[in-house]
């Protein structure tokens, strides 16, 4: 499951800001998902969808979640720039088997012509 922005970094004295264990692990899982599913790079204006499994009954805050998932996205080459995202829809849903999978992430390319 992607952390939470607010659980990705963390200060260190003399350093600054630096990304977590638990981010630099996801980052790394992600990424080896998204190598295997690709299917090139969105050129110019895209709209995202995401889904998320809850991890559990807790209040968690949605939104906490797509500046990580869109800035992997940018690494992995499968957009130009995080900018040009003009729709975003996320959802919380039930893990299948009691515990929650990846991410599931869609791409869409938008534009004039297109009503994704």
């Amino acid at each position: 499951m992607v952390v939470s922005v607010n659980a990705a970094y963390r200060n260190v004295l003399g350093v600054g800001r630096v990304k977590t264990a638990a981010y630099k692990n996801w980052e790394t899982e992600a990424a080896l998902l998204a190598k295997l599913q690709a299917r090139g790079k969105i050129e110019g204006p895209f709209a995202i969808h995401v889904e998320i499994d809850r991890p559990d009954k807790r209040r968690r805050d949605l939104d906490n979640h797509i500046k990580l998932v869109l800035d992997l996205c940018v690494k992995q080459g499968l957009v130009e720039d995080d900018s040009l995202c003009e729709r975003i829809k996320m959802q919380w849903t039930d893990p299948i088997d009691g515990r929650p999978g990846p991410v599931r992430v869609w791409l869409i390319k938008t534009g004039d012509d297109d009503d994704a």
